[in-house]
């Protein structure tokens, strides 16, 4: 399956997001695909943020952020990550696991 976009749901005050920048611009760079970004502190962005992560992502009033989505050429949305709340370094953790994941290579494969 092609993805189209990689979608970011972030704050630019939160650190879990300033180190997922990075695996973001990989990832879409890696499976030619745009990047929407996606910034709860923005009025215009916030409401769309909050829809996609209440429908497809970890919803909870006071979500965690960042959450990462990949949207497909079909329009199926699909959760990729969420911050990890016990620090950053488990965020990274995470962005590791997926990038070492089948699922991955298997996107990559098709890009």
């Amino acid at each position: 399956m092609k993805v189209q976009k990689v979608i970011f749901v972030k704050a630019n005050w939160c650190p879990h997001c300033k180190v997922s920048e990075k695996y973001v611009n990989l990832i879409a760079k890696e499976l030619n695909a745009e990047i929407l970004y996606l910034d709860i502190d923005k009025k215009e962005d916030e409401k769309l943020a909050d829809e996609i992560v209440k429908k497809f992502g970890d919803w909870s009033a006071d979500y965690l952020i960042p959450q990462v989505f990949l949207q497909f050429k079909d329009g199926t949305i699909k959760h990729i990550l969420t911050g990890d709340p016990r620090g950053v370094d488990f965020t990274i953790k995470r962005w590791n696991d997926f990038i070492l994941s089948n699922f991955y290579r298997e996107l990559k494969s098709s890009a």
